[in-house]
C-alpha cells in the first residue's frame, strides 16, 4: 500500500511539474508573439506618420539587417586586411632581396669571367692551329657576355691538345687553371639556377599576396558603396530603424535575439505562432482543471494527446478563418488589405484548445456542409461524452463561432 502511494505521489509530482513547464512554455510564446505584433504595429504606425515618402516596415527592417551584415563583413575585412597587406609587403621585400642577391652573384660572376678571359688570352700561344683560331675568335667576339665567352673558352681549352714541348709544371698549371674555372663556373650556374627558382617562387607568392590584398580591398570598397546606397536610399529613417531594431536584442527571452528575429516575420506568421501557442495553452488549462478535480485518471500520455489536439484544433480554426469561413478579420495593412485579427484568433484558439471536442464538432459540421452531408456522423458515439468532460460540472460548453 505504501509503495503504491509513493508511486502515485511520484507520478503526480512529475505530471504537475510537466503541466507547469508547458504553462510557462506556451505563455512565453503567446507573450513573444503578441509583443512582436504590438511592436510591429506601433513601428509601422510611427513610420507612416513621418512623411508620405517613408518606406514600408519590412523593407526598412531588411535594410537594417543588410546594413548589419555589411558592417560585420567590413569588420572581418578590417581584421584580415592588415595581415594581407603585411604579407604583400613582406613578399615584395623578399623579391627585392632575392633580385639584389642575384644581381650581386651576376656581378661577381662577371668579374671572375673577366679574370678568366684575361688569363685564357695567355694560353693562346700554347694552342695548335684550329684551337688557336677558335680561342682567338672567342676572345674577340662581341655578341656574348663575359661569362658566356669564358664558358666557350673553357670548352675549347679542355678539348685542345697541349704542346708536347711544355714542361710538366707548366702543363699542370694550365690544366689546373682550366679545371678551376670550369668548376667555378659550374657552381655559378647551380647558384644562379637555384636563385632564379627561388626568385620565381617568391614572385608568385608576391603576386598571390597582392591579388588577395587587392581582392579584400575591392570587397571592402563594394561593401562601403552598398552601405552608402542604403543610407542614401532610406535617409533619416535608417537611423531610427537601426535604433529600434537593436533595442529588441534582449537576452531576457529564450536566450536573446528572439524578438529581433520575430519582428522580421510577416504578421500572418506571428498570428499563426500565437494561435498554436494559445491552443496549446488552452489544452493545458483544460487538462490541469480536470487534474485538479481528480474526477478522472490522468497520465502523461493523456496530457500530450490533449495538448496535441488543442494545437490541432487551433490550427484548424486558423485555417478556417483564413479561408474566410469564420469572420475573424480586421482592417489593416496597405490599402484595402484585410488580415486576421490576432486577438480574436488567439482567443478562439484558446477556446478551441480548452474545448477541443466542441471545436472538432464545429469543424466536422462545417465539413459535412461543404461536402453536402447535412448530418454529422459520430460513429464512435462519444463526442458528447468527451465534450462534457471539458467544462466544469453543470456547465454547458459553447462551441466557438
Amino acid at each position: 500500500m505504501s509503495n503504491t502511494q509513493n508511486q502515485d505521489h511520484g507520478s503526480g509530482y512529475w505530471l504537475g511539474t510537466l503541466v507547469v513547464a508547458l504553462y510557462i512554455f506556451f505563455v512565453m510564446w503567446v507573450f513573444a508573439g503578441f509583443a512582436t505584433y504590438i511592436y510591429r504595429s506601433d513601428w509601422q504606425a510611427k513610420l507612416a506618420d513621418v512623411d508620405d515618402n517613408s518606406h514600408d516596415l519590412d523593407s526598412l527592417i531588411f535594410a537594417v539587417q543588410q546594413e548589419a551584415a555589411l558592417n560585420r563583413k567590413m569588420a572581418e575585412l578590417d581584421a584580415l586586411l592588415p595581415g594581407a597587406e603585411q604579407a604583400e609587403v613582406k613578399e615584395i621585400n623578399l623579391v627585392i632581396t632575392k633580385k639584389d642577391a642575384l644581381s650581386e652573384l651576376l656581378s661577381e660572376r662577371t668579374a671572375d669571367s673577366q679574370r678568366a678571359l684575361a688569363e685564357f688570352a695567355g694560353f693562346v700561344e700554347y694552342l695548335q692551329d684550329k684551337e688557336h683560331r677558335d680561342l682567338r675568335a672567342i676572345l674577340a667576339g662581341q655578341d656574348k657576355d663575359h661569362f658566356a665567352k669564358a664558358s666557350d673558352a673553357i670548352i675549347v681549352l679542355k678539348d685542345a691538345p697541349l704542346p708536347v714541348n711544355l714542361s710538366d709544371d707548366r702543363r699542370q698549371r694550365l690544366v689546373d687553371r682550366i679545371g678551376h674555372y670550369s668548376a667555378q663556373f659550374d657552381r655559378y650556374r647551380e647558384r644562379e639556377a637555384k636563385m632564379n627558382a627561388d626568385l620565381e617562387m617568391h614572385q608568385e607568392k608576391s603576386s598571390d599576396a597582392a591579388m588577395k590584398a587587392t581582392r579584400l580591398r575591392d570587397v571592402k570598397t563594394a561593401a562601403e558603396i552598398e552601405l552608402n546606397a542604403i543610407e542614401t536610399s532610406y535617409e533619416a529613417n535608417i537611423v531610427t530603424a537601426r535604433a529600434r531594431y537593436n533595442a529588441l536584442d534582449t537576452k531576457l527571452l529564450f536566450g536573446g535575439k528572439t524578438l529581433q528575429r520575430m519582428v522580421t516575420f510577416p504578421t500572418i506568421f506571428l498570428t499563426l505562432i500565437v494561435t498554436m501557442a494559445a491552443g496549446g495553452l488552452g489544452a493545458v488549462v483544460s487538462f490541469s482543471r480536470r487534474y485538479h478535480s481528480q474526477n478522472v485518471s490522468m497520465s502523461t500520455p493523456k496530457l500530450f494527446v490533449k495538448v496535441g489536439e488543442g494545437i490541432a484544433a487551433a490550427i484548424a480554426i486558423f485555417l478556417f478563418s483564413g479561408a474566410g469561413m469564420l469572420a475573424l478579420t480586421q482592417g489593416g495593412g496597405n490599402g484595402n488589405a484585410v488580415e486576421l485579427s490576432p486577438y480574436t484568433v488567439a482567443f478562439v484558439a484558446f477556446l478551441s484548445g480548452f474545448m477541443a471536442e466542441d471545436a472538432f464538432k464545429k469543424i466536422q459540421a462545417e465539413g459535412a456542409r461543404i461536402f453536402g452531408n447535412g448530418d454529422v456522423d459520430d460513429p464512435e458515439g462519444d463526442l458528447d461524452a468527451e465534450a462534457g468532460e471539458n467544462g466544469e460540472a453543470g456547465a454547458t460548453p459553447v462551441a466557438p463561432g
